[in-house]
């Protein structure tokens, strides 16, 4: 796995802030699941991505 680019990690707290928005809007079953594990993997990622800042 190549590492990121800091662009990449400066996206990830806006990310976490959008799906946090849009997920209550899907009504699907199953894209709402889709997208909420979407969002957790990028919750993790930032949680990773500010533990190496440290």
């Amino acid at each position: 796995m190549r590492p990121r680019r800091p662009a990449q990690r400066k996206r990830l707290p806006r990310l976490t802030s959008a799906f946090g928005k849009v997920l209550p809007a899907i009504d699907d079953e199953y894209a709402a699941k889709y997208y909420t594990h979407l969002h957790n993997m990028v919750v993790l990622s930032a949680e990773i991505e500010s533990q190496r800042k440290k």
